[in-house]
């Protein structure tokens, strides 16, 4: 409750400001709930012939955790929104669940980024350092999730919803950097491993494809959490952590794009219809070599040979 004492234009204009508050963030929670659902079936398709259809594996069970069990999980959230049903006590325990399932899906998403970095490098110090910094990054959003408290409303307005006040301004922020610093290292790999291999020169390869596919997914994540990141150290409480739903949302709809992507574009290049699994973390174990350009154009893009094609290979068995 807002303390506004006993003076009554005071109280009327908070509660319309705190109800127009409330209808921003809840219907902010709903369009990214939409974009979700949306690509999620217009993907559908996609999933069952490449995920369903095919044997499971760690990264395919990364991928529908944040296909599934988010979204279910964030359906939770807009009830929250809606529902007159929380009390205080509840609410104040219910956040931390909406803090958690954020940074839940957050991380799932960075972790599948973190297996394609493993997959391109064979340094294990380039790999430790960056499995350390992710988990630093995981000590510091846990501690977050548990520093949440509910958004304070007037008796206009019955809602459930996340915020981070006082000395945990720089704490929530601090978290959002992490991801903006690690989704950067893993881009910046990932540049580095493929543009020797000159991918702009096909558009049909792997290397373009995970190239076009990193930049893609890095500037949607840069943009979402340069605004979250704003709003949370600077706009009033009621729609200070709005964002951060666009934040859970835009990650898990562009990370199911980015890993069914790879898988078909491997299809495309083979020219044929494989019959079992060619994601790309199983496509050297099942599959022939793959052939990372068209027939006639050297491998993974470039217009020139490999200096080795033991190379190609080894990068292959590692699981790209």
């Amino acid at each position: 409750m807002y303390d506004v004492g006993d003076n009554f234009d005071e109280l009327y204009d908070q509660m319309v400001v705190d109800k127009q508050n409330s209808l921003l963030t809840i219907r902010v929670g709903f369009v990214g709930f939409t974009i979700l659902v949306w690509d999620h079936f217009i993907t559908f398709g996609d999933e069952m012939e490449l995920i369903w259809k095919q044997p499971k594996t760690f990264m395919s069970s990364l991928f529908l955790f944040n296909r599934y069990i988010i979204p279910l999980g964030f359906i939770v959230d807009l009830f929250a929104y809606i529902s007159p049903q929380f009390s205080t006590s509840g609410c104040k325990r219910f956040v931390r669940y909406q803090a958690a399932m954020n940074q839940i899906g957050v991380h799932v998403a960075a972790l599948m980024m973190l297996r394609r970095v493993f997959a391109l490098y064979t340094q294990k110090i380039l790999s430790a350092t960056l499995a350390i910094f992710f988990v630093i990054w995981c000590g510091v959003a846990a501690y977050v999730v548990m520093c949440g408290g509910p958004v304070p409303h007037t008796p206009a307005v019955h809602s459930c919803t996340l915020i981070f006040q006082g000395k945990f301004y720089v704490l929530a922020t601090s978290a959002t950097w992490f991801e903006l610093a690690f989704e950067t290292i893993v881009i910046g790999l990932i540049v580095a491993r493929t543009l020797p291999y000159r991918p702009c020169r096909n558009a049909n390869t792997i290397a373009r494809c995970l190239l076009v596919d990193g930049l893609i997914y890095y500037a949607v994540i840069c943009v979402v959490n340069v605004t979250s990141i704003v709003m949370v150290s600077s706009c009033p409480p009621g729609i200070r952590n709005m964002f951060g739903q666009i934040q859970l949302t835009m990650t898990v709809t562009m990370m199911s794009r980015i890993t069914l992507s790879l898988p078909k574009t491997h299809r495309r290049i083979m020219r044929v219809d494989v019959p079992i699994a060619s994601r790309w973390q199983d496509a050297s174990t099942i599959l022939p070599p793959v052939a990372f350009s068209w027939p006639g154009h050297s491998h993974l893009g470039s217009t020139e040979e490999p200096e080795s094609g033991s190379e190609m290979m080894s990068m292959s068995e590692r699981h790209i």
